[in-house]
């Protein structure tokens, strides 16, 4: 191999490890897993998105608000009925606090059926962010009991 082809086949490759190794350092996206209860079977299903690299409050912040918006697939139920907001999320000491608006108690077919809309909701958080312990949740600034 002469020296014109050496540097052909050279730059290409260090092209290739110079993005592979940004991509590595500076990864654009992370992947997060959405548990969603199907309407057909009343099984918990999997949806997946990417969202941007955020600072951990702003990341669970875009997560909780998608969550809440519902599923992606029409096949899926959302979690909690259309029109629930969130008043305010933050992290803090492994503990995630998160205040629901009043529309949350509100009867949709379209959901789940409000206790196991807030047992997907847990699940959903404790998969996705393996640093938060706990979950504290409230409606309207009333706080919803752990037994649910």
């Amino acid at each position: 191999m002469n020296k014109k082809q050496t540097v052909l086949i050279a730059i290409p490759f260090a092209a290739f490890v110079f993005s592979l190794a940004c991509w590595f350092f500076f990864k654009p996206e992370k992947r997060f897993v959405f548990l969603m209860e199907s309407f057909d079977s009343g099984k918990i299903c999997i949806e997946e998105r990417f969202f941007p690299s955020l600072e951990k409050n702003e990341q669970i912040k875009l997560f909780a608000e998608e969550l809440v918006l519902g599923a992606q697939s029409p096949r899926y139920r959302s979690v909690f009925p259309h029109g629930t907001c969130i008043l305010f999320c933050f992290f803090r000491d492994k503990t995630l606090f998160i205040n629901f608006s009043g529309d949350i108690i509100n009867s949709d077919s379209s959901s789940s059926e409000l206790n196991a809309g807030f047992v997907l909701f847990r699940k959903n958080i404790l998969h996705n962010f393996k640093y938060i312990k706990d979950i504290k949740m409230f409606a309207d600034g009333n706080e919803i009991s752990e037994s649910i």
